[in-house]
């Protein structure tokens, strides 16, 4: 086998026939560019995964879950390696990085978001861009916006209030961070609707939202700044 792996569809889901002679980092890397590349082929979907033509440490075998699942709509219920089902040990993992994930990966969306668009991510979300009025962009983890955000934005979902909503500048009238939703502290002066260094970061503490900037102490030391 020349390629990095072979993919085969089956009855319950798919077979990865993995070459033994790859490194593990090319290996995770090509996983990652078929399944980005293939996404809306594959759509959204639960499915076992079979694993086959190489032996895997447990994280090695959670790495080639989380690289499809990072980049295809695709949630692996279950994995199948030389004819036994790795349940225990998956759920175990499963558990550990999907906790962690939300905070140390980020969906990356480049362009503007237009009015009526939905975007959503199972860990963070980075907007390239505006998201527009009448936009919604929702998110487990943290979401940040390079642009102006006049849409609605969500973030820490479900029930995480720790997460923080970062954009260039925030113009919503009303945003999400976990089950807290509010409107926006009002900003004054002259900066109050324009773009400005450092940009704008709302904050959900102590029962009320603050917006503030990067470099405020208070989002310094805020526990999830550093996680995505």
């Amino acid at each position: 086998m020349d390629k990095s792996f072979d993919l085969k569809g089956t009855s319950y889901g798919l077979t990865l026939i993995l070459n033994p002679d790859v490194m593990i980092e090319k290996l995770l890397t090509d996983i990652c560019m078929k399944f980005a590349e293939n996404r809306s082929f594959f759509g959204q979907t639960e499915m076992v995964l079979s694993i086959k033509g190489r032996s895997l440490s447990d994280e090695e075998f959670t790495a080639v879950v989380q690289a499809i699942e990072y980049n295809s709509d695709i949630t692996i219920s279950l994995v199948e390696i030389e004819d036994h089902f790795k349940e225990a040990e998956f759920f175990k993992s499963r558990k550990n990085y999907e906790t962690k994930r939300i905070y140390d990966n980020a969906h990356i969306h480049i362009g503007n978001v237009p009015y009526g668009k939905h975007i959503h991510s199972d860990s963070g979300l980075v907007v390239i861009g505006d998201v527009d009025e009448g936009a919604e962009i929702t998110a487990a983890g943290n979401i940040i916006v390079t642009g102006v955000l006049n849409g609605l934005a969500s973030a820490g979902q479900p029930g995480n209030s720790e997460c923080f909503i970062y954009a260039g500048l925030i113009k919503s009238t009303t945003l999400i961070i976990g089950e807290q939703e509010g409107e926006l502290p009002p900003k004054k002066g002259f900066f109050k609707d324009k773009k400005k260094d450092g940009g704008d970061v709302l904050l959900f503490r102590k029962d009320h939202f603050i917006i503030t900037n990067i470099q405020d102490e208070i989002f310094m030391n805020y526990p999830n700044k550093k996680k995505g």
